[in-house]
């Protein structure tokens, strides 16, 4: 539950920074003729230039639209964390399920 927690403020955070570079490049584009391309690097470097956005919608996969924040975390999750299905295992997949069920014979152990 930890990890799932982990990866949403990651997603969440992610998109936070899309959307202040998004608003960089446009206000960037409007002023660089007149002004030091520089200190729009500086600002979001700095961090002074982060205004709170939120995300609202993202497309599903049935061609709907999400409804609120929720419900777009849980789309984007189970559109970016892939399903642990052991059927659709690899060689070397299965070999690394091995090596974590049998347990370590060291000296140290």
């Amino acid at each position: 539950m930890r990890s799932i927690i982990k990866n949403l403020h990651c997603i969440q955070e992610h998109a936070l920074i899309f959307t202040d570079c998004s608003h960089m490049r446009t206000r960037t584009r409007a002023r660089t003729h007149t002004s030091n391309p520089w200190n729009a690097v500086y600002r979001l470097a700095s961090n002074k230039n982060r205004k709170s956005s939120t995300m609202t919608t993202v497309l599903k996969p049935d061609g709907s639209y999400t409804s609120n924040l929720n419900e777009t975390m849980q789309v984007m999750l189970d559109h970016l964390i892939t399903k642990d299905d052991q059927t659709e295992d690899t060689e070397y997949h299965k070999r690394i399920r091995k090596q974590i069920k049998d347990p370590i014979q060291t000296a140290h152990d």
